[in-house]
């Protein structure tokens, strides 16, 4: 992903000047302005059907990559530049209810408290895992 824009730093050094440019007749080789590149994000989710803005893509790259990081927030962290964890941890919840998923597993248990949940293996990961895969199974 970044290989491109390496190899386009790298040739201008820098001042390399623009990443989006403008391609309309009045200004065509400019630099793309802010409200340009949003009117030109809400363009292309049109014909799709798909309602789209630019803070939204990075929302769901930054969605995407908690996804395929396990929810590694540090990492993710790098990667969207977000200077606040806070902020990322909103997206994670956003991404996983857990607070749901722990709210069930107290339904289900009807409020009876296991003596000793701990010693047998029953972490609240593993019952979330267990639960999980319960409901994926349709059991």
């Amino acid at each position: 992903m970044w290989r491109g824009r390496n190899r386009h730093i790298s040739r201008l050094g820098r001042n390399m000047g623009p990443l989006f440019l403008n391609f309309d007749r009045a200004r065509k080789g400019r630099r793309l302005t802010g409200a340009g590149l949003y009117a030109l994000v809400r363009k292309l989710g049109k014909p799709v059907g798909v309602e789209t803005w630019p803070h939204g893509l990075r929302h769901t790259a930054i969605t995407e990559a908690l996804n395929l990081t396990q929810g590694d927030v540090r990492a993710v962290q790098r990667f969207s530049r977000h200077r606040d964890l806070q902020t990322l941890v909103v997206y994670d919840d956003n991404r996983v209810d857990l607070g749901g998923e722990v709210a069930k597993l107290v339904a289900e248990n009807g409020g009876k408290a296991e003596k000793s949940s701990r010693g047998n293996g029953g972490s609240l990961a593993a019952q979330l895992t267990v639960s999980e895969t319960k409901s994926e199974d349709g059991v």
